[in-house]
């Protein structure tokens, strides 16, 4: 069951809980990657809480870890690629994403 509230979370905080308008800032600037990894290792986290499965390096994980895969696939992978952000990459983004809450889950 918590394995399912993460996973829920994580949808919340990833999809439907992200403005449009931090969505377009992603693609200019840093602090809004900042902000949207904060604000969804933060939901993430109080999952973890509510359910009495929380470790303090497990928002730190979250945090850098989500910031790194947003930051990859927002920025670094475009320029490599010479195009802006792919929809057929959210797969990938989201398997890592998913790895992330496998691995404070377990």
């Amino acid at each position: 069951m918590t394995l399912v509230l993460l996973l829920a979370l994580h949808h919340l905080a990833d999809v439907a809980f992200q403005p449009s308008r931090l969505i377009t800032a992603k693609k200019k600037h840093l602090w809004a990657h900042y902000e949207h990894a904060f604000l969804w290792a933060a939901t993430v986290a109080l999952g973890l809480i509510l359910t009495g499965r929380y470790d303090p390096w497990e928002f730190a994980f979250l945090l850098v870890g989500h910031l790194c895969i947003d930051n990859f696939f927002y920025r670094v992978l475009p320029a490599l690629k010479g195009c802006e952000k792919k929809y057929g990459w959210v797969y990938a983004d989201q398997a890592l994403h998913y790895l992330q809450i496998l691995i404070v889950w377990l």
